[in-house]
């Protein structure tokens, strides 16, 4: 019996996690929002509805999509903060090794 249980309540703790995490994405919207939507569309939020949020694609394009296909926040917009204080410091982190030269090297200059 704990063999059957056990997958069952990992798969429900899994996709409870998901919803809740979509959620606050959908409920996090605003306008002005650059967004990514699971089609791979990148585009601005410019109305919000209950159920749907119309997107402009393009100057002139507007898309109207269903909040449930929006991904995430575009990542690449530089006004966007990031996810989460980890990435950015690991960006952070990245950026400052790649400027430095190991120490091996600075002792033949």
């Amino acid at each position: 019996m704990l063999f059957l249980l056990l997958p069952v309540l990992l798969i429900f703790w899994m996709t409870r996690s998901q919803n809740k995490k979509q959620k606050d994405l959908e409920e996090s919207l605003k306008v002005g929002d650059r967004v990514v939507t699971r089609a791979g569309m990148i585009g601005k939020v410019t109305k919000l509805g209950d159920k749907t949020a119309e997107i402009e694609i393009a100057p002139g394009v507007f898309v109207a999509f269903l909040k449930t296909a929006i991904e995430g926040k575009d990542a690449t917009d530089p006004k966007a903060a990031p996810a989460d204080k980890k990435a950015a410091d690991a960006k952070k982190d990245e950026k400052e090794t790649k400027g430095a030269k190991p120490s091996a090297e600075k002792d033949k200059s």
